[in-house]
């Protein structure tokens, strides 16, 4: 079997010698070039299966190496190697067609298995390549979007999903960040490996570090058998942090480390087991304001910050609301066994100027109980519930026509409108902090999460 050859590109002459030797151990045939201006000459002459190179170089950089190879070979997968202060260009480099980037200093098994990566991206030919991502596309959550915004955001996708990247997903609560971690972990090439996702605003934080790790039997009271923590269950495949935000500093310390050195311990335990897991995590908080406030690390955002996706409000795509309506009205008739056939021109200019304050989670929730409401082919206004109106501009004006219910219930509607009103002035009040928001509502953490999941906030 013919070897792989790989073009190894830096100006350090220690980093050149120790990855190119590294590789040579391996199998693999590598040519080094000690620069920029090396590796262009290199690529004129020579064709390359895989290309290393450094980011930072003087006169002829990585991203100089990147265009070049790009121009000669779009096929030949590029891997950027770079320091943390330059993960920002690197993750750049990846939407102008870099295959992936190493954060330095460089592991070994990081290093070969970027390389395998790449070697088996190569070998797809591109015909295949397109009908499995229209395979693979076809098995996933439907990614309703036209909006120029959200078309960025799955440009963005594309280009992350493939790797094995840390993705960090950012957004509104109900804007999607789970179904979007859900088509990333579906493009990957772990996707035959599970994705494991775990909540973290939704266990107490004495329980997190058990369920992230797991634990011995004995580790504790009640311990009374081994149980596998999330990243041991998400062996091979991905993990979604979902609300990492809310994470303990204790925990995020120890996150921090495990992500760092890619093991981990049970609790009670003392055998160490690797991590074999790509991360996600996903806020709808700013982490870099809670950075600021002392609440979150700031070396574990630039940890989980190696290449974020920010999913935009409803609000601000609303060119995307008719689709989405249009979608729900498909799949939930069909589920309850309905005819409905359309939508009718005044119930969607509700829809569409309605502001959306759960996002398109509650959007799906209102298109619920429209479907169920409606025994025609057309559904109109009249089964339209919009059961709050906390939106501003557009969204408080269009309530013309909006089914409000029998005038018995205006009471109860008065009273969640208001309910609704306080939670959200709350949570901005204390930066989505649903602990302190409950404290100062004075309920206990899980009726406030209740209320969030009720009124499409959450």
């Amino acid at each position: 079997m013919k070897q792989a050859s790989v073009l190894v590109v830096d100006d350090a002459q220690d980093v050149l010698a120790v990855v190119s030797d590294l590789l040579r151990m391996n199998d693999y045939q590598v040519t080094e070039a000690s620069g920029g201006e090396a590796a262009v000459a290199y690529l004129a002459r020579q064709h390359f299966d895989v290309i290393l190179t450094d980011l930072e170089m003087p006169s002829i950089g990585g991203m100089d190496v990147l265009a070049e190879a790009r121009r000669r070979d779009p096929a030949a997968p590029v891997v950027l190697i770079t320091a943390y202060s330059t993960i920002e260009r690197a993750v750049e480099a990846m939407r102008e067609g870099a295959f992936d980037f190493l954060a330095k200093p460089v592991r070994s098994e990081d290093l070969l298995g970027v390389v395998g990566r790449a070697l088996e991206h190569r070998q797809i030919p591109v015909q295949a390549r397109s009908a499995e991502r229209r395979v693979h596309h076809a098995g996933e959550p439907p990614f309703i979007a036209q909006s120029p915004g959200m078309l960025r955001v799955m440009e963005d996708l594309e280009r992350v999903a493939a790797s094995d990247t840390t993705v960090l997903l950012l957004g509104e609560s109900g804007t999607g960040k789970e179904m979007l971690s859900r088509i990333i972990h579906r493009r990957s090439p772990r996707r035959e490996a599970p994705l494991v996702v775990i909540n973290c605003a939704a266990i107490p934080g004495e329980l997190m570090e058990n369920e992230l790790f797991g634990s011995e039997k004995g580790a504790f009271t009640g311990a009374q058998q081994r149980k596998p923590g999330k990243f041991e269950l998400a062996e091979g495949g991905s993990i979604l942090l979902d609300e990492i935000g809310d994470l303990n500093l204790s925990l995020q310390a120890k996150l921090l480390r495990v992500l760092e050195e890619r093991e981990f311990e049970r609790l009670g335990g003392v055998r160490t087991i690797p991590l074999n897991v790509r991360v996600m995590a996903a806020s709808n908080r700013d982490l870099a304001l809670e950075v600021e406030a002392g609440r979150f690390r700031e070396d574990l955002f630039y940890r989980l910050n190696v290449f974020p996706l920010h999913l935009p409000a409803l609000r601000d795509r609303r060119e995307d609301i008719a689709d989405l309506v249009r979608h729900f009205v498909r799949e939930m008739s069909r589920d309850l066994n309905k005819s409905i056939e359309d939508v009718s021109d005044d119930a969607m200019s509700v829809l569409e100027n309605h502001d959306w304050p759960g996002n398109v989670r509650e959007l799906r929730n209102v298109m619920e109980r429209a479907v169920i409401l409606c025994d025609e082919r057309v559904l109109a206004t009249s089964h339209v519930v919009i059961r709050h109106r906390v939106g501003r501009g557009k969204g408080a004006a269009a309530s013309d026509g909006v089914r409000t219910e029998a005038l018995r219930d205006v009471s109860r509607m008065a009273s969640a409108k208001a309910e609704i009103e306080m939670i959200l002035k709350v949570m901005e009040d204390v930066r989505w902090n649903r602990r302190k928001a409950a404290q100062r509502l004075g309920v206990s953490y899980k009726t406030l999460w209740n209320k969030l999941k009720e009124y499409g906030l959450g």
